[in-house]
């Protein structure tokens, strides 16, 4: 009986970890998307700047 306990509280960690790495590189990668238009539309802007 505890056997089969200690496994499901495993399987709640595992899943909650996986969650929250899900959770953590979601985040990431959008913090990532933004940077990256970020330096795009300074760059966009600097170059308009150049042109003018």
């Amino acid at each position: 009986m505890s056997i089969i306990r200690e496994q499901e509280t495993l399987e709640l960690k595992l899943k909650k970890n996986l969650r929250w790495r899900n959770f953590f590189i979601f985040n990431y990668a959008l913090n990532k998307k933004l940077l990256l238009k970020e330096i795009f539309f300074s760059f966009e802007t600097e170059s308009l700047n150049r042109l003018k």
